[in-house]
Formats: C-alpha cells, structure tokens, sequence
C-alpha cells in the first residue's frame, strides 16, 4: 500500500518560526562584525589598489628618470669621444712641435758646439804653425842674428799671423 506523500504543514510552522528566531538572532549578533569585516576588506583592497597605483606612478617616474639619464649619458658618451679625440690631437700636436723644438735647439747646439771647436782648433793650428816657425827661424837665424832681433822678428811675426 501506498500511502500519499503529504507536506507536514503543522510540523512546519514551529520549524520556521525556529529559523526565523535563529536567523534573526544572528542577524543581530552579526550584523556588525560581518559589516565591519566586509568595509574592512573592501577598505584594504582600496588601500592595495592605492599602494599598487603608487607604485605604478613611482615606477613610471623613475623608468622617465633612467631614460632621460639613459640618454643623457648616451649624449655625454658621444660628447666624452668628441673630447678625447680633440684632446688626443691637441697632445699629438703638441708632442710634434716639442720634437721640433727639441731639434731646433739641438740643432742650434750642435752649430755652437761646431763653432767652437772650429775655433779651437784654429789656435791651435796656429799655436802649433807659430812654435813652428819659431823653431825654424830660430834655426836659420839661430847663429846669425842676436837676442834682440830675434825677439823683434817673434813679435812681428805674432803679429802677421794674428791678424
């Protein structure tokens, strides 16, 4: 036998007046804290939403800041070559005209010293010509002229050869 499913409608009044109380009971307890956690959550996720805008802005600012100093680099990098290269040539010039300087100089006291040498072996040449003909005249007059005479004849001699 098969008895008809029926609905329980007098056991279902006390069960829902039960859940009605239960859920108003906790609707008052937690009411507060449960508008407190989701304002609390929903005021984090602001607050990570702020920070990570922040962020975003401070990343922007100072991927801006790398760039222009990137390229201010690259702009003195360049400039710093420029640079080099002229102050390289500057040095090289300069090294150059020291050299030929330096040769100069060298060159000129090469001629001095030249000279001078020069000069010295030209009295020598004569110191050596003059006591030569001394000797030889003193030779050949030795026994002819007297004292005085000799040394007048030297004299004049010196005098010839100095001129």
């Amino acid at each position: 036998m098969h008895h008809a499913v029926e609905i329980p409608f007098h056991e279902l009044g006390p069960q829902i007046f039960n859940f009605l109380v239960f859920a108003g009971i906790l609707f008052v307890l937690l009411r507060k804290p449960v508008i407190n956690m989701f304002a609390s959550r929903a005021s984090n996720y602001h607050l990570a939403v702020n920070k990570a805008s922040q962020a975003l802005e401070e990343a922007k600012s100072r991927k801006h800041d790398i760039e222009s100093k990137l390229t201010e680099m690259k702009r003195g990098h360049s400039e710093s070559i420029a640079n080099a290269k002229k102050e390289a040539e500057t040095l090289r010039s300069n090294a150059v005209e020291e050299a030929r300087a330096e040769a100069r100089r060298m060159a000129e006291e090469a001629e001095r010293t030249i000279r001078v040498e020069l000069d010295k072996a030209k009295l020598e040449l004569r110191n050596f010509m003059l006591q030569q003909a001394i000797q030889m005249a003193d030779k050949d007059l030795g026994g002819q002229l007297d004292a005085h005479e000799q040394k007048r004849l030297q004299k004049e001699f010196v005098g010839k050869i100095q001129v």
